[in-house]
Formats: C-alpha cells, sequence, structure tokens
C-alpha cells in the first residue's frame, strides 16, 4: 500500500529493518486454517446473533437508566443544589407559599453572625456597610457593619466589622463557608447554572470541531501533520497547566488570583489539577521524545492510515457519529447527575448515582466497541475489495453496511466486553504493563528489571490479562464471533506475528494519546477560560474537568497496542 518514494529504500525493506528479533513460532495457540474463499467481512445473512444475554441485559440496563433519569426529573430538585436554608428551613429561590414566595430572594444572608449565627434570611442582594436589612414580618432590623461579597449564594463577610475582635471576624466567615454544600455538590453546583451550561456546551462543541478537522486533514497527511499536532497540543497543555495554577485562588469570584484559599477545598483541587496537567504535559514531552526518534515508523503509519481515508467514501465522517454520541450522553448524564443531587434522600441520591455513573462508562465503552468494529469493517472490506482500474473502492453505504453487519449480530458482543471494561479497564491496563515490563531479557533497561524483581508477585495475575485486547473488536467486525471466540483469535493473531506488527501498533497508539490529549485540552480550556472570569460561577474547575473526562472518553482507548 505504500509506494517507494524515488531514492530511497524499499518500505518492505526499511520495515524489515524494523521488526524487533522475536521468535516467531512460539505456540499462541492453534493454528488458523487458510480459507482460499475469505473475501472479507462475513456477510449479514451468514451472521448469526452472538453473546444474546449480554445484549439483552444492556438493553435492560439502557432502560432503567432512562428510568432514573425520569424519576430525577420529577423528583429531584436542582434549586436545593443552588441555594441555601434560611432560619425556618426554607430554600431560598422557591415559592413556598403566599407569604413564603423567595422567587427574588435567592441570597442567604447573617445579619448578625455573631449574637444571632442562628438567624438567616433570604435577601435579593448582599447587603454592604451601611446597609439594613429587615426580619421577615419587619419587627427587627439590622444595619451592616461590614462588606459582603456573593459566593455559592451565600453573602460571605468580605470585610471585618470594627466591633468584631479577629476571632470573631473568622467565626463569622466560618459560618457562612460552614453553610456551603459539601464537596460533591459543589462539584456539580455550577453546572446547574445556565453560564455554566453554556460553558460545558461550548467546550464540547469545540472538541467536536477539532475532531472534525483532524479528521478531514488526515486524508491528506503528510509526514508534517503529526509534528504539528504535537505542538499544538504541547503548547496548548503548557498554557492551560499554567493558567490553572495562576487560578488557584479564583473559587467564588471572578478574577485571576494566585492567593491561595486554605480555607477553601477547591483552592486545593484546581492547585493539584494544574500540577496534573503539568505532570501529563512532561508525559507527553517523553511521547514526543519518542516519536521524533522513531520519524520514519511515524511517516510510515500515517501513510499507510491515510489509504482507506481517502478510498472509503465518506470515512472522513465517521469520528463525528461517536463524538455527538458522547456528548449528547454527557449532557444527560450531567442533568441526571444535577437532579440526582437535588434529591431530600441522601442513601437514595448515593445509590441512584452509583447506577448511572456505572451506565456512563459501560455508554462509553459500548460506544467504543462499535465504533471499532465499525472502521474495522470498513476497512476489512476495502482491503479485500476487487480492483476497480487499478484502484480498490468500496460501495457507498460501505459504512452504514458496516455499521449494521456489527449491531445486528455483535451488539451483544460489545455489550459484554462493555460490563467487563467498564470495570477492569483501569486495573488491566496497568497490569497489561506491569506484564511488559515483566519481560525482561537480555539488554533489558534497569527499569524494566526492577519492575520484575519488584512487581513479580503480580505477573500471575497481570499474564492472566493477555487476551483482555481491544483487537477483539476486530473479530467481531470481520467474523461476526462471539467475545470468548474473537479475544482467543485476537490474541493468537496478533501474538503469532507480534515482530511484524508490533511497532506499528505501538506507534500508533502513541499518535493516537497526542491527538486525544490535544481534544481534551481544547475542550478543558476553552471551559475554563469561559467560566473563570464569570461572575455567577463559583469555581470553574468542576464543569471543566466534566468536560475533559468526557472528551478523552470520546477519543481512542488505551489497550495493549491499538487495533
Amino acid at each position: 500500500m505504500v509506494d517507494a518514494s524515488d531514492g530511497e529504500q524499499d518500505p518492505a525493506a526499511r520495515k524489515a529493518a524494523w521488526v524487533p528479533d522475536h521468535d516467531d513460532h512460539q505456540a499462541a495457540g492453534d493454528p488458523l486454517q487458510f480459507d482460499p474463499e475469505f473475501s472479507g467481512p462475513k456477510p449479514v445473512e451468514s451472521r448469526g446473533c452472538a453473546d444474546c444475554c449480554a445484549g439483552m441485559a444492556m438493553v435492560l440496563y439502557f432502560v432503567g437508566m432512562f428510568g432514573v433519569l425520569g424519576y430525577a426529573l420529577i423528583k429531584g430538585n436542582y434549586q436545593k443544589l443552588l441555594y441555601g436554608l434560611d432560619l425556618n428551613g426554607d430554600n431560598c429561590g422557591m415559592n413556598h407559599g403566599s407569604s413564603k414566595d423567595y422567587n427574588d430572594k435567592k441570597l442567604l444572608y447573617w445579619p448578625d453572625p455573631i449574637g444571632a449565627p442562628s438567624a438567616k434570611y433570604c435577601v435579593n442582594t448582599c447587603p454592604d456597610n451601611g446597609d439594613t436589612t429587615f426580619s421577615y414580618d419587619g419587627s427587627t432590623h439590622w444595619v451592616a457593619t461590614w462588606d459582603t461579597a456573593l459566593v455559592l449564594n451565600r453573602c460571605l463577610p468580605d470585610t471585618c466589622s470594627a466591633s468584631w475582635s479577629d476571632a470573631q471576624c473568622s467565626d463569622a466567615k466560618d459560618l457562612v463557608q460552614g453553610d456551603y454544600p459539601n464537596w460533591l455538590k459543589r462539584f456539580f453546583i455550577d453546572c446547574a447554572t445556565f453560564d455554566g451550561a453554556i460553558g460545558i456546551g461550548i467546550g464540547l462543541a469545540c472538541c467536536i470541531a477539532a475532531n472534525v478537522i483532524l479528521s478531514r486533514m488526515i486524508r491528506h497527511a503528510g509526514s508534517r501533520l503529526p509534528k504539528l499536532v504535537y505542538l499544538a497540543a504541547v503548547t496548548l497543555l503548557g498554557g492551560f497547566g499554567i493558567m490553572l495554577l495562576a487560578n488557584t485562588g479564583n473559587v467564588g469570584n471572578s478574577s485571576v488570583n494566585t492567593e491561595f484559599q486554605q480555607e477553601d477545598s477547591f483552592s486545593y483541587m484546581t492547585l493539584f489539577f494544574g500540577l496534573l496537567v503539568l505532570v501529563y504535559l512532561g508525559v507527553l514531552l517523553g511521547l514526543g521524545w519518542h516519536l521524533n526518534a522513531n520519524n520514519d515508523k511515524v511517516e510510515l503509519v500515517m501513510r499507510e492510515v491515510s489509504e482507506p481515508f481517502g478510498a472509503i467514501p465518506r470515512f472522513i465522517h465517521t469520528p463525528l457519529f461517536p463524538t455527538a454520541i458522547v456528548v449528547a450522553i454527557g449532557i444527560f448524564w450531567v442533568l441526571g447527575a444535577v437532579l440526582l443531587l437535588g434529591l431530600d434522600s441522601t442513601a437514595l441520591t448515593v445509590v441512584l448515582g452509583g447506577y448511572q455513573l456505572y451506565g456512563l462508562l459501560v455508554c462509553l465503552e459500548v460506544l467504543y466497541g462499535l465504533t471499532v468494529a465499525t472502521v474495522s469493517g470498513c476497512v476489512a472490506s476495502w482491503y479485500w475489495g476487487t480492483p476497480d482500474e487499478s484502484l480498490k473502492v468500496c460501495s457507498e453505504d460501505e459504512i452504514s453496511n458496516s455499521y449494521f453487519r456489527v449491531g445486528l449480530s455483535s451488539f451483544g458482543t460489545v455489550a459484554r466486553c462493555a460490563f467487563i471494561m467498564a470495570v477492569f479497564r483501569p486495573v488491566l491496563s496497568f497490569l497489561r504493563r506491569l506484564r511488559r515490563c515483566g519481560s525482561s531479557g537480555e539488554g533489558t533497561p534497569g527499569c524494566r528489571h526492577a519492575a520484575h524483581t519488584c512487581c513479580r508477585c503480580c505477573l500471575a495475575v497481570a499474564e492472566s490479562t493477555k487476551m483482555m485486547d481491544n483487537r477483539a473488536h476486530i473479530q467481531m467486525a470481520v467474523h461476526g464471533t462471539d467475545w470468548a471466540d474473537s479475544k482467543t483469535l485476537s490474541y493468537q493473531i496478533f501474538y503469532r506475528n507480534r515482530g511484524k506488527v508490533e511497532f506499528a501498533s505501538l506507534i500508533a497508539s502513541k499518535m493516537l494519546f497526542v491527538v486525544s490529549a490535544m481534544n481534551t485540552v481544547i475542550a478543558g480550556l476553552v471551559t475554563f477560560v469561559w467560566l473563570a472570569y464569570d461572575d455567577d460561577i463559583y469555581s470553574p474547575i468542576g464543569p471543566t474537568i466534566i468536560v475533559m473526562v468526557f472528551a478523552e472518553g470520546e477519543g481512542e482507548g488505551e489497550g495493549d497496542g491499538e487495533p
């Protein structure tokens, strides 16, 4: 598929020079029988339903998720998440009857935090020094001798009264901050606001746009594209990390503030997340060094990938479908989470929230599996297609045909894989890397020897994960096999020929990591910038993390080498 350039070494010879020195005759299961009649993916009429029980369980689980969302829509109230309770136990910002209509009084204020700490009233604006506040019946009034700042719809003392001691001033602030919602509710609280929803939507929209642009660019990919994508990812990630660290004190205000607020846990969260982004940047820099050292391999992989992108009709639009679905899933899930946090029962919130969280992970795994299987089916049809005037072509509806083949016979298989991977993907990824590091031999770097020595007790467990491979989706797409047969066939084929394909698999996985990192940081950076300087936002870190999680979930999953 790759033409040799004038004056360059033949690509086949160059590829052979890159092949690691492996023993290709190691036993990897029974040899597969050669099928001279094989001409591409198995047709729909020759396929049967695989892993039907898992498919039915998946449908029932999805129905349950919609049921939970419906219950949250009926019983949940996002206003309970946003607004505090007054001295009578009534939520501000809500109508509790003709004499308790607080729709225009959304802010909670303590008129005498030292003398009467239990007296708190719903007001329409936070008073400043010299303003007068009346009780609900008008029989009592208070004159503020301090300024207040609006934080989480509470009027937090911003300055101290002249009559307060330093300890009393601290007690007044602690009183208001003690009325804040717990950290989980604060994490989602900005998602319940109009401005927060707009910020999340803009971040996810930018993720879709970046995905579509990259998909179009790869059709005419050259040697410069990977470098440009990498430089863009590094620049954006570095700028994002610096911006996070410059806003560690941007909690409850709308200005750049590096002053750390020890009394608010979200300052710690912003600081930790900023440092995590810089660590992520360090990983990306190391990855770039490796890709630059293997530039010839990168160019070969890019040429091989661009071939089907140009030959399969409308193939460049394929990433748009999973991205749009992830955005839709994210919107509904965030809506459900906000409403569940507004339930009166904490135990019910935890149970239903856990059900929805696992369902979210399963949805992302199903979407990933269907996408990989659909793309694999298209590429297989193109690869085994009959040349037309020396050019391999596919039918105009090949993408829909591939999706139909997968959905008809392999949905249960994808569902079974999703139920497993939704729980064990992080653990399995760690164990696969441990197994790789533990396979020490002559010339192996010292770090692998150390991993082999220190983690030998875990290698037995790690070895059991060797067939949990994303390449099983290729077998689903081509042969319509169930989960057990798909992972076995995948393991046999890859490990029998790993010396010939491992370099391409590793290079492709690293390039996908760079692309995923750029999409994720674009979504997070746009959301953070949009919300960081908004007066109505408590902390932009919650919506930013949510957007980045969905953007990362939309990207290609990592495995023991990519399909």
